[in-house]
């Protein structure tokens, strides 16, 4: 069953799910529709790349925290880690 938005996002006052990104464009889209995002993108740099991203949540397999952490900050997102 699709999610209407993430349940962490109904608490945080003017959030909005604004983009997902995944190693597979497909598979980003469809993540994307299912949680009634605005974009999808089919690499992490092509999305840190949106000037109207401000904020990432790093939600990857734990041993690819750091790096993506690292991505984004480098990129200058704020961003919010898993764990």
């Amino acid at each position: 069953m699709p999610i209407s938005s993430p349940p962490v996002l109904k608490f945080v006052e003017d959030a909005e799910l604004y983009a997902v990104a995944s190693r597979n464009a497909e598979k980003a889209a469809t993540f994307c529709e299912e949680m009634e995002a605005k974009r999808s993108f089919g690499s992490y740099e092509e999305m840190l790349k949106d000037p109207l991203l401000n904020i990432v949540y790093v939600a990857t397999p734990h041993s690819f925290h750091h790096s993506h952490t690292l991505l984004c900050l480098r990129a200058g997102k704020a961003v919010l880690c898993e764990k």
